[in-house]
């Protein structure tokens, strides 16, 4: 899925448009995971740069290493919802 965003201006995009793209490059099998269980994985295409907390976590569409966000577990660090 690819997410276009422009300038417009009246009916219609303007001449001096400026256009960025937002995609993901072709799966990956990883074997990395518990009991060398399956995953998939893909590059971003247009995204050069991650903050999490004010700190860049990916620069040049790589991993700095840094890993200064939390992982939300649901039930843990949330409420559940009742759904009936």
């Amino acid at each position: 899925m690819a997410v276009v965003v422009g300038a417009r201006r009246g009916s219609g995009f303007s001449r001096h448009r400026v256009t960025e793209t937002v995609d993901s490059g072709p799966a990956k099998r990883v074997y990395d995971l518990p009991g060398d269980s399956l995953r998939l994985t893909s590059k971003s295409i247009g995204v050069t740069r991650v903050f999490v907390n004010g700190v860049p976590t990916i620069e040049n569409g790589e991993s700095t290493g840094e890993l200064t966000g939390t992982v939300l577990r649901s039930g843990v660090n949330t409420d559940t919802v009742a759904t009936h």
